[in-house]
């Protein structure tokens, strides 16, 4: 009976020895460094482009798309005076009923999911009122 026991305890420690080593082995070789997390970087910079309406008083905003490097969606907002829109999708936008000879400052901004922006900037002047005299 003794002679059982004894195998029985050997086989036992052979067992945890060979577990050990498994485990030991797979914790070490199955687990990888943690890689250095990158920064999320904001959208890459973009051109606006302004264009007067026929009637002059309305500016047409076009802008380029901006690409997020990490591939997040990116959304516009177009500021003037105040934010005028926000959460835009497309890339164009109408200021409509500016007065005549007003000097337009703004910005678009890009932004992605994660909150990081890129800002753009437009400048026009729109139609000059002339007085004709008769």
């Amino acid at each position: 009976m003794k002679n059982h026991i004894s195998t029985f305890n050997n086989l036992m420690l052979k067992y945890l020895v060979f577990a050990f080593f498994i485990g030991s082995g797979v914790l070490f070789f199955g687990c990888n460094p943690k890689e250095e997390a990158k920064p999320n970087q904001p959208p890459e910079s973009f051109i606006v482009s302004t264009t007067l309406s026929p009637s002059g008083q309305d500016v047409i905003l076009k802008w380029t798309k901006s690409k997020d490097p990490e591939g997040d969606l990116v959304s516009y907002s177009v500021v003037y005076e105040d934010t005028l829109a926000k959460n835009l999708t497309d890339t164009t936008f109408i200021i409509k009923s500016l007065p005549f000879n007003t000097n337009i400052k703004g910005y678009v901004v890009a932004k992605d999911i994660k909150g990081n922006r890129t800002i753009s900037s437009f400048n026009r002047l729109p139609a000059k009122v002339f007085k004709v005299a008769l």
